[in-house]
């Protein structure tokens, strides 16, 4: 990376001549648009020297106005500031020896202005290499393909194929030595030049690559500036498809010369950044594609590392299995993988009856065990839980690793410590910890769920690739699974019967297909598929999805099953009954997620509470026990009745309901509003209501009453709503006599903590719009708090206040 490295000019003419009509990328600066796009899906990393992050950009210049007058003074002048060429590198260490500096990852940090900048400049470019076919398909790092799926999937049918049809399948997995930082930087321009990205992007992409510098962090402190006189830096937007057009002359070389020796073979080079993985039938193609690999390497300014290089050579006639065939970088032996071996290709074992391990599935357990055991907040652990844990299992899930007996046993591991860290007891719906967060649910994965999904979604994704020659594989390889199963000759029209139909012939497979782990998971999912035209289309629960929602398809799926499963929860007569006016606001359920305004205690409270799940004399199971209230003696000593209508707490219920008065008394007088009468009758009418506040500006009257019912399902809140509006009926209309507007507004918090919609009409009117969701979230906690006290009063005759 700090020293100019020099290239053979004579390897670009593996680059093919761009045609006549080969449009140049776009020439005009970015649009607001686009700069806000890029902006919007920014994450909020770490940030350059300047430690300006994501998140000022999104507060100072939410409208991208600066960065956009900004963007266009660079882009105009074909130049960015030197400032903006600065970075500080930190070192991520990679699987090996960490005293061999190559077992080290060089992450640049840079300015988060300067990534906002080449992340617009990189989606021209890359969506101008896409539509004008300037990087070879084979090539699917850092391109908008799923190239880990795609590539995964192309090797493992060539491994199947071998196996089944007593073939022969020789592969090389080749490593490079620092690629990312020994690519020569001619070397990129050279080939911009040739595919005809124009002399302006040319230009500043040029100024972009040349003339940076870095600091480097280590335990000792930063080292000095250092000059960057070749390569491309890891954490720039820009690198990975700068690093796609050096290395673009290789590839296609290797494409070409393996398609002379062996033209049967539809694919000689699976690419993935400088991951190169060669395919040949023949022991002796595959050695002249790695010789030819090492020299073009050199040639290029780049070395390959003969220690990390693996290769596999498998037949399928008797003795099927690996055979021990030496291949060579240079003079280097590499190394060749027997039976049971394996290595990673793209993070997913690759070898001959390899051994299975769960080992991946087990560490996640454990960290998901200790992590809900440990002294976090509760809501703290379901988020470290849903953020780490879960998440990293999921390529594993897309990768068809596992089976889902794996999964499964990992959910009932962590099932019963989610409902621990919720003080559910263990007859608690399992509804509501994987139901949907829009509902009220907690929305945590369910592992064995999730793999299914992942499974359809990976076939989906395979089946509709927009990469033709994937496309083509996955169609002829699922059409021929298709056509073992029904003793039918192969074809495409196969496909949707074997995926759908649940009913099929019982034949003899040796070997598991991503096809029938699909298949079964499908069937799980109740998602079925059809061919419409000539394209293949999925339904997940009445939602048809197309080769366009492809990037839809598990986020489809999986929230399907969740509302399944709120529709669920909510028809359970018992555990379900409060949960339908729970899931009608997010304030309601909002504290899940963060624990906000809410207590230690409250949270121990209340979801048992809105389950049905609290000790009461009612809520006993058997026959002969007895369930009258132990403070008043009424027959069913249920949560309705002690936390709404047992007497004894009366005064414990006023002060929950005179909580909420105080928060909107305090609301509307910073909006204006003027109390006129506060829980007294009303002397200009001879109507003996007493409602809670009667707030009045200029000539408008607001007559509004508390309520808090019990959440006894979806009519509660209308009946106690109703019940209002009639009591102040004539109220109102005698006071319309006098004021211009007079308005009845109930408003109803559920003793749960459930809010009612129909608040808006008074919230809007009392409070600014800013500050409503708050006043929300305070009313549920308010009443969370107040009912909880009452219960806990009720259970143990302790005054709580």
């Amino acid at each position: 990376m700090f020293t100019r490295r020099e290239f053979d000019e004579d390897q670009l003419d593996s680059i093919p001549v761009p045609p006549a009509d080969r449009r140049t990328p776009a020439n005009t600066p970015f649009s607001e648009g686009a700069i806000f796009g890029r902006l919007k899906k920014a994450e909020n990393s770490s940030p350059g020297d300047d430690g300006i992050t994501y998140r000022h950009w999104k507060t100072i210049d939410p409208e991208c106005k600066i960065l956009h007058l900004v963007f266009k003074i660079c882009y105009k002048n074909r130049k960015i500031p030197a400032t903006w060429k600065k970075s500080k590198t930190i070192l991520i260490p990679k699987d090996g020896d960490p005293t061999d500096i190559k077992n080290w990852r060089p992450i640049a940090l840079c300015k988060t202005i300067y990534k906002l900048y080449t992340s617009c400049l990189v989606d021209r470019l890359r969506s101008w290499a896409v539509d004008e076919e300037v990087i070879c398909s084979a090539q699917k790092g850092f391109m908008p393909y799923d190239g880990v799926i795609e590539h995964n999937f192309t090797l493992q049918t060539y491994l199947d194929n071998a196996r089944t049809n007593q073939g022969s399948i020789c592969i090389a997995m080749l490593d490079l030595s620092n690629a990312f930082g020994s690519m020569p930087t001619d070397l990129i321009l050279a080939v911009l030049r040739k595919v005809g990205v124009g002399e302006e992007l040319e230009e500043i992409i040029g100024d972009i690559v040349t003339g940076g510098s870095t600091t480097i962090a280590t335990k000792d402190g930063t080292t000095g500036e250092l000059m960057i006189n070749s390569g491309v830096r890891q954490g720039c937007p820009l690198s990975g498809f700068l690093f796609n057009t050096g290395i673009e002359p290789l590839v296609r070389s290797l494409i070409r010369k393996g398609a002379e020796d062996e033209p049967n073979i539809g694919h000689h080079c699976l690419a993935y950044a400088d991951d190169l993985t060669l395919i040949a039938e023949d022991p002796n193609h595959l050695q002249e594609l790695i010789s030819d690999a090492a020299e073009r390497c050199l040639a290029m300014g780049l070395q390959l590392n003969a220690r990390k290089c693996f290769s596999l050579h498998m037949s399928g006639i008797q003795p099927r299995g690996t055979r021990d065939t030496q291949f060579y970088v240079g003079e280097h032996r590499m190394q060749y993988l027997r039976e049971f071996e394996s290595t990673k290709f793209l993070g997913r074992p690759v070898g001959f009856n390899i051994v299975k391990s769960t080992d991946r599935i087990e560490r996640a357990t454990a960290i998901g065990v200790k992590i809900l055991q440990s002294k976090l907040a509760p809501w703290q652990r379901l988020d470290a839980l849903r953020t780490f844990v879960l998440p990293s299992i999921t390529f594993a899930m897309r990768t068809w690793q596992y089976n889902k007996g794996d999964y499964e046993k990992m959910d009932r591991q962590l099932r019963p410590l989610i409902k621990s860290t919720l003080y559910l007891p263990t007859r608690a719906a399992n509804e509501y910890i994987y139901g949907s967060t829009k509902n009220g649910a907690f929305g945590i994965q369910m592992a064995a769920e999730d793999s299914d999904i992942f499974l359809v979604d990976t076939a989906f994704k395979l089946l509709t690739s927009p990469d033709p020659a994937i496309k083509e594989l996955a169609e002829n390889d699922c059409a021929k699974v298709a056509a073992q199963r029904l003793g039918e000759p192969p074809t495409r029209h196969l496909i949707p019967t074997f995926m759908t139909d649940a009913v099929l012939p019982r034949r003899h497979s040796n070997i598991q297909t991503i096809w029938s782990k699909a298949r079964n998971a499908s069937q799980r999912l109740e998602t079925k598929w059809a061919l419409q035209g000539d394209e293949l289309v999925l339904t997940a629960d009445d939602t048809l999805l197309t080769w366009g929602e492809r990037r839809k398809v598990a986020r489809t799926i999986r929230n399907a099953r969740r509302l399944q499963r709120d529709e669920a929860l909510q028809l359970k007569p018992d555990q379900g009954k409060a949960m339908s006016l729970v899931s009608a606001d997010a304030a309601s359920y909002s504290f899940l997620k963060d624990g906000k305004y809410i207590a230690f205690a409250d949270w121990r409270f209340i979801h048992r509470g809105r389950l049905n799940l609290l000790p009461l004399n009612g809520a006993r199971r058997g026959r002969q026990l007895d369930r009258r209230c132990r403070r008043c003696g009424y027959a069913n000593e249920t949560l309705p009745h002690v936390i709404n209508h047992c007497m004894r707490h009366a005064n414990t219920m006023q002060l929950r309901h005179n909580a909420i008065v105080e928060r909107l008394k305090t609301t509307a007088t910073f909006r204006n509003w003027r109390v006129k009468y506060e829980n007294q009758v009303i002397p200009e009418t001879n109507q003996n209501g007493r409602p809670d506040l009667v707030l009045q500006k200029n000539n408008e009257l607001l007559i509004i009453d508390v309520t808090c019912p019990f959440e006894n399902g979806e009519e509660a809140f209308e009946t106690a709503r109703n019940e209002k509006l009639n009591k102040y009926e004539e109220t109102a209309r005698q006071l319309r006599t006098i004021y211009n507007r007079v308005i009845v507004h109930p408003f109803i918090v559920g003793s749960l903590g459930s809010y009612d919609l129909h608040n808006a009409d008074l919230t809007k009117k009392i409070s600014s719009r800013r500050y409503t969701k708050t006043l929300k979230q305070l009313c549920v906690a308010d009443t969370i708090a107040w009912s909880r006290k009452l219960y806990i009063e009720h259970i143990t005759g302790a005054r709580q206040y």
